[in-house]
């Protein structure tokens, strides 16, 4: 199966030719085999041996198309052998935003997609970004709160802690665009040998409910009063490439950058943000006003057409970083190609880079400065954030791979640069802090609003929908959520989860 694929994924006037192609991407010697990576090839490091990873960056794009092939002929013997309108979908929980199998691979097999949100509690917005496919209904198919335990095995959260986290997961699913949510699970079982999901349920051992029963009847019994809102859900205007190809390097850069852009532009600008795959085709980025490439390092030809071809139609498309190499760190001459000549350096700790004259550090501590590398666009001017006009469109370029950085302000200015470049702006206007996130959605009558906090504090959220709406003051208690839908004509409150 790999040899065919490879046969196929690199056509060749002869078989000579194409094993030349394939050795010099994979850096092999001559006696060394193209055949499947051995388990050392999937390490970053100590790569002066016989470990060849670059291999494995094809052997990962191959996996996800076997599993599409597998999960295509388990659909269709379903279907087959049972009822033709049941709806099918693939179980994966956050480890399918990695090289585990992901939905932008396989959603074309299936009904509809799932995530089970167990375990990235801190990046709730961001998997349910990635692994939703444009045009594909996301089902939040399991979410609870596993058992963490203090080093003498009491329990590290109280149950309404946990219960609080719960009502955060419940309202991320809904509002980033999830088809709903299914809560795991009714009863928990003490009898498993599993200790971390023994506790899992909405009821104890004893038939008592928990303080998470509260927040499922909450949040299903809103839904349920307010489902005729839910008609003719607008596509989201801000998009996110996701560069697989460094997410499948073993040197992977990209899950910590893409994590980045999707904070910076939820919780600090408030914009919807949904993903395509770098492989996917134009019409997935059809409509959208601002394409962000966050530190993609390596990209696919295809995934730099994708870039290219939404410039040229019109679009701001933001990247930052090295962008001239692919995904087997081949230059590609990209930069040269938009008329900028381009070569790169190491990161070091502190990097200043100028956003429309205004200068701003990066910072990049531990071991970022020996593992990242940067554009060097021309060195007789100082470091800055270029705009370069593509067809009707342009390229904003950041020669830092900003997003890997820690310094949350500087990425926020960065933003808010290439966000009024491409004449996108929020649906309101508030004051609030940045642990707050307030995340809009746009119905054909209503817009629904997700509140969620990550502070310590209760507060009161003020915002103002549009311009001519009036304000709104909403309590919003630490650690929890509210739903809030709002008329899209008037911008009167016509229901809210905290409120029954």
């Amino acid at each position: 199966a790999w040899s065919a694929w490879l046969a196929d994924r690199y056509p060749a006037a002869s078989a000579t030719e194409r094993e030349a192609r394939i050795r010099q991407q994979y850096r092999l010697r001559p006696d060394e085999s193209t055949g499947l990576p051995v388990s050392g090839d999937f390490t970053g490091t100590a790569i002066l041996y016989d470990k060849r990873p670059l291999k494995t960056v094809d052997y990962k794009f191959f996996a996800q198309v076997m599993f599409a092939r597998w999960s295509a002929a388990i659909t269709a013997t379903i279907r087959a052998n049972g009822d033709p309108g049941q709806l099918i979908t693939v179980g994966q929980d956050e480890a399918g935003t990695g090289d585990s199998p992901s939905p932008h691979f396989f959603a074309h097999t299936v009904d509809f997609t799932s995530l089970h949100n167990w375990w990235l509690n801190d990046d709730l917005v961001w998997d349910s970004v990635m692994m939703k496919v444009h045009g594909k209904a996301n089902l939040i198919e399991e979410t609870g709160v596993m058992f963490y335990e203090r080093i003498d095995g009491s329990a590290y959260r109280s149950e309404t802690e946990a219960a609080h986290l719960l009502d955060r997961k419940i309202a991320v699913s809904v509002g980033t665009g999830g088809a709903g949510f299914i809560q795991w699970i009714w009863n928990i079982n003490p009898l498993m040998k599993n200790d971390n999901e023994a506790t899992i349920g909405l009821h104890r051992a004893d038939g008592t409910v928990k303080p998470e029963y509260d927040v499922v009847r909450k949040y299903s019994g809103f839904i349920s009063k307010h489902r005729t809102i839910f008609r003719d859900r607008e596509d989201e205007t801000v998009v996110m490439l996701i560069p697989h190809a460094q997410i499948f390097s073993p040197r992977n850069s990209a899950t910590e950058a893409t994590k980045r852009a999707v904070r910076t532009l939820t919780y600090g600008l408030g914009l919807p943000v949904r993903a395509v795959a770098e492989h996917a085709g134009p019409e997935t980025v059809r409509g959208a006003r601002l394409l962000v490439a966050p530190s993609p390092r390596t990209l696919t030809d295809k995934g730099w057409e994708l870039l290219k071809n939404a410039a040229a139609s019109g679009c701001t498309v933001m990247m930052s970083g090295i962008i001239d190499e692919n995904e087997f760190y081949i230059d590609r001459k990209r930069s040269a190609a938009l008329g900028v000549q381009a070569s790169s350096s190491v990161i070091v700790q502190e990097e200043t880079v100028r956003i429309d004259g205004v200068p701003y550090r990066f910072s990049f501590r531990g071991e970022r400065m020996q593992q990242l590398e940067k554009a060097d666009l021309s060195p007789e001017q100082e470091q800055q954030v270029v705009i370069i006009p593509h067809g009707k469109g342009r390229f904003i370029w950041s020669p830092v791979p900003v997003e890997n950085s820690d310094s949350a302000e500087s990425l926020l200015a960065y933003y808010t640069f290439g966000v009024a470049q491409a004449k996108v702006a929020p649906l309101f206007t508030a004051v609030k802090a940045p642990s707050i996130l307030l995340l809009p959605q746009l119905f054909r009558d209503h817009v629904m609003y997700t509140a969620v906090s990550e502070s310590n504090e209760d507060t009161v959220l003020r915002f103002r929908h549009a311009t001519t709406a009036p304000e709104h003051s909403i309590p919003l208690p630490a650690q929890q959520a509210v739903l809030i839908i709002l008329d899209r004509r008037t911008g009167a409150v016509t229901g809210r989860s905290d409120v029954r």
